[in-house]
């Protein structure tokens, strides 16, 4: 699948005019689609479970949509079995589907389509040094992190944070039981835990250097190191990327 991507969609059908409609989610690719000067026509086939959509001048109309993209489809598409769900009341005349494109087409790169900017910057990085990154796009609904890959064919997990400590004026927040401290406390543990679950897994958690000075943050590097599990602490500057980069490909060994 090498230049395509997945992405996951719906598949619903209008019993008012009979129609069936495949429905792309991705707000960024819908909002795209409606910034270009011309309209965008495409020709879908089915791909096994997979609806490939390709572009195509005397095909149908993509239509923009800050929902996400949508067009209609044919019914020949479909399975007897989808025909049939899709017409029922019992779907809400819906189904989950998976949708194949090749940004390119679309006038796109890959990592345009991540919602998250800052995993995408850092799996763009990670790809130039020989990670491998999942076709799938990266959605909070696909991935349990906000960056997953393969390096060295080893599984590694990455989640980032740019939350900063408090202020001195709000420094309390940042404590052990309080809100701000609390939050990157669980961002830590929740990469620990499945680095516990899963000896092979690397993990990392990329949160702010300001951090540093908390004891109940710094305290907890020493035993996550011991299970592949690395605090990573950056000012996300413009070198964060670089950094995390170098970080990651030193300790996944």
């Amino acid at each position: 699948m090498e230049n395509k991507i997945i992405l996951s969609g719906y598949i619903r059908y209008r019993p008012k005019n009979k129609t069936f409609y495949l429905n792309i989610n991705s707000r960024l690719l819908g909002k795209h689609l409606i910034n270009l000067k011309d309209k965008t026509r495409v020709k879908i086939t089915r791909e096994k479970k997979y609806f490939q959509i390709k572009t195509n001048k005397s095909g149908t109309i993509l239509r923009g949509d800050r929902r996400g993209p949508l067009t209609s489809i044919t019914k020949n598409l479909l399975t007897q079995k989808e025909e049939k769900e899709l017409k029922s009341e019992k779907t809400k005349y819906s189904l989950p589907c998976k949708v194949i494109i090749k940004p390119k087409e679309f006038e796109l790169k890959k990592y345009f389509l991540y919602p998250d900017q800052d995993a995408a910057e850092l799996a763009y990085s990670l790809e130039k040094k020989g990670a491998k990154i999942p076709n799938r796009i990266m959605t909070p609904k696909a991935f349990n992190y906000d960056l997953e890959f393969n390096l060295k064919n080893k599984r590694a997990i990455v989640e980032i944070t740019r939350t900063k400590p408090a202020d001195k004026k709000g420094e309390y927040r940042n404590f052990r039981h309080q809100p701000q401290g609390a939050r990157i406390q669980s961002q830590i543990f929740g990469v620990y835990r499945e680095c516990i679950k899963k000896k092979s897994v690397f993990g990392f958690v990329i949160i702010h250097k300001n951090w540093k000075k908390y004891k109940h943050i710094t305290e907890l590097i020493d035993e996550c190191k011991k299970i592949n599990c690395y605090p990573t602490f950056v000012d996300f500057n413009k070198n964060w990327v670089k950094e995390s980069t170098e970080n990651i490909l030193k300790n996944v060994k």
